[in-house]
């Protein structure tokens, strides 16, 4: 499922593995360290932890972290640079454009590209993850 939200990037929701998602062990970043950037995938609201950011050079390079994730051709055949951002699970849909029957989500990756396109997975699985 894809939305799009226009503050000022555009953003598109889509599911992943579902239940098979693993809680981070991570120590969460505190709110004012981390990228800007993430504010687009809803770090501003306080409850929802960011486990993690990172750039990688492609975003067909999203496996390399996140083996057991679903599919998105569109990441796939892509060679944009993109910020991933990655939250602790209960993440709060809450004032952000996801499509979802609850407002709490687990496995939350959002990926940014360099032209400011964000998208959202859910239930993504944290399987044999590499998060730097």
């Amino acid at each position: 499922m894809k939305t799009v939200w226009t503050r000022p990037a555009r953003l598109r929701v889509a599911g992943g593995v579902l239940g098979l998602t693993l809680t981070l062990g991570a120590a969460p970043i505190a709110a004012s360290a981390f990228d800007q950037r993430a504010e687009h995938c809803g770090a501003w609201n306080p409850t929802n932890v960011v486990v993690s950011e990172f750039d990688i050079a492609a975003a067909r390079e999203i496996w390399k972290y996140f083996p057991a994730m679903g599919m998105a051709p569109d990441l796939a055949a892509s060679e944009s640079p993109m910020h991933v951002v990655v939250f602790r699970d209960g993440f709060d849909s809450t004032g952000v454009s996801v499509r979802a029957s609850v407002s709490k989500l687990n496995g939350v990756v959002c990926v940014i590209t360099s032209s400011d396109e964000v998208t959202i997975f859910t239930d993504v699985s944290m399987s044999g993850a590499i998060i730097p």
